[in-house]
């Protein structure tokens, strides 16, 4: 999956907002958006007010096909937000780095949209 979102450039100050198409999923709350179909342009994002089970765990590619049926190809927005070290880009042995956000769609909270379509969901 890694090479899947390339994007070396985030949003570096909590609250910062930014937009783009969502051109891959990676399972029930990581995805990567994009404005152009270059995935070295891409931004990996980690929902911060959803937490889905890892796609190879129990209902994890259930959770990766509800996000994916809400938001692939549809243009969504972001807000960057904190994690627990205060850093809005957090790095795990998988991704070079996957910036902590709150998103929405059409105005809607991405993770509102998720629980409404009973998106399994493991504690925050």
């Amino acid at each position: 999956w890694a090479e899947e979102c390339e994007g070396s450039w985030y949003p570096q100050k909590v609250g910062s907002e930014f937009s783009g198409e969502v051109r891959f999923v990676a399972d029930g709350d990581d995805f990567c958006i994009g404005s152009t179909s270059d995935p070295k342009t891409w931004i990996r994002v980690r929902l911060v007010d959803f937490a889905a089970p890892e796609v190879n765990a129990s209902q994890g590619q259930r959770g990766k096909d509800i996000l994916e049926a809400a938001i692939k190809d549809r243009q969504v927005s972001c807000t960057t937000t904190p994690g627990p070290n205060g850093k809005t880009l957090v790095y795990d042995r998988f991704w070079r780095g996957r910036l902590l956000a709150t998103c929405s769609l059409n105005g809607e909270s991405v993770a509102s949209q998720l629980r409404l379509a009973g998106a399994p969901e493991r504690g925050n």
